[in-house]
């Protein structure tokens, strides 16, 4: 992640109290150790911010469902693309590489909701 371009970009949101924000805080935080941050470090800076105090199976299914709309059991490239776009999230597609490649443990280049529940499970056990 091109750090100064996603501060630029959160700030031309004009969102009062944007230094506030759990993205900016983790975008400034990573911006001391460099211009630039992979997708892993940018997490573990963001992880506190998305730490839900009791993270249930049904809130992590909500969640699963917004990314696998086709119902498919899995959510690759395409999937995390429109999802990005849906929400305007200005990622690249090798961020959103990035992401797939984090999540994905055995390689396939898809990520399942086990692999997914992996991810939101390390960033709970941090808190």
């Amino acid at each position: 992640l091109d750090l100064d371009d996603v501060i630029d970009e959160l700030q031309s949101f004009r969102i009062e109290r944007i230094e506030q924000e759990p993205l900016m805080i983790a975008a400034r935080a990573c911006r001391k150790n460099g211009a630039v941050a992979d997708f892993p470090t940018f997490m573990d800076a963001l992880a506190p911010f998305l730490a839900v105090t009791e993270p249930t199976e049904e809130a992590l299914r909500r969640a699963w469902r917004l990314m696998d709309e086709g119902k498919r059991g899995i959510v690759g490239l395409d999937d995390l693309t429109r999802v990005a776009n849906k929400y305007q999230m200005h990622l690249t597609q090798d961020e959103i590489t990035d992401m797939i490649e984090f999540a994905d443990d055995n390689g396939n280049g898809e990520v399942s909701f086990d692999e997914f529940r992996a991810i939101v499970g390390e960033s709970d056990a941090a808190t």
